[in-house]
């Protein structure tokens, strides 16, 4: 379907429109570049991405600490290296620095997670989805990655409204319209969040017969999809043990981040396991 144009001069009110998203949408050829920024022109950076964030407290367990501790130094890095690159015109340079802050604030986010922290767990997934988002604004057409990671933030700090949010914009900047594992699976966690699973059915049964995309985690979606209890049961139960088994984790924090995704999207279908597992945060944790 053809989108009609809009102009840009009609987008910029801040209570309205995230303006790092229409710059993506600008980037990606979704929306006419304005002729002249005027008015209209928004920092790519906001402040407040430049302010340092509080310390995460110390850790409940001797275990997390040192995840919540590397990770959050490697945050504060790129948010120096980032400031660094304000006095430039490097749009790379900022947009490397802002996935940088995003990869390290989901690692923190999750580590915290584990740990017991939900409310700082939550703190830090904030940060992690607005890093992403503001990265899109000057990446290249097809970073599927960054719009996937905002969304699971959301979910993982069980943010209803913003996975909503960010489940609308990805699905605006075209993820249901691409060919390639990652962006389709954006679409299929997309439409969950939004509650449409015939179009997420559809979306799941194209991972399904992709070659590159893990077939377990496919097939979980598809039974999301489907209302299905026990296919997902079974999918489910396949997914947490291949993080049980696995060597290395996404960021190095050996938790089942996608499994704790899966089971926020069966919880309003009637479909929540209660799975027990070490790379699981342990049930009743937050605070």
């Amino acid at each position: 379907m053809e989108r009609a144009s809009v102009p840009l001069a009609d987008l910029c009110s801040v209570h309205l429109v995230d303006a790092d998203h229409v710059r993506a949408l600008i980037r990606a050829g979704r929306l006419p570049a304005p002729k002249a920024a005027g008015e209209c022109q928004v920092e790519t950076v906001p402040p407040d991405y430049l302010e340092p964030p509080a310390a995460p407290g110390a850790a409940r367990s001797a275990a997390w600490g040192p995840h919540i501790e590397r990770n959050a130094g490697r945050f504060a890095d790129a948010q120096r290296r980032l400031v660094e690159t304000l006095a430039g015109d490097s749009h790379w340079t900022r947009e490397r620095q802002l996935t940088r802050m995003g990869t390290a604030a989901w690692a923190v986010g999750l580590s915290l997670l584990m740990d017991g922290s939900a409310a700082e767990s939550r703190r830090w997934l904030d940060r992690c989805a607005r890093s992403y988002r503001a990265s899109l604004a000057e990446a290249d057409p097809g970073s599927w990655g960054r719009s996937l990671g905002a969304i699971k933030s959301r979910i993982l700090a069980g943010d209803e409204r913003g996975s909503e949010r960010e489940a609308r914009m990805t699905l605006e900047l075209g993820a249901a319209e691409q060919e390639g594992s990652i962006p389709i699976y954006a679409a299929t966690l997309a439409h969950l969040v939004l509650g449409d699973d015939t179009a997420a059915a559809a979306e799941a049964e194209r991972l399904v017969a992709a070659a590159d995309f893990p077939p377990a985690v496919a097939a979980t979606l598809a039974a999301l999809a489907a209302g299905d209890p026990e296919r997902y049961g079974a999918a489910v139960r396949e997914v947490l043990t291949s993080f049980e088994t696995r060597d290395r984790y996404l960021a190095a924090v050996p938790a089942a981040d996608t499994v704790l995704v899966l089971q926020w999207l069966a919880r309003p279908r009637g479909l929540e396991l209660a799975l027990r597992s070490p790379v699981l945060p342990a049930a009743g944790a937050g605070g």
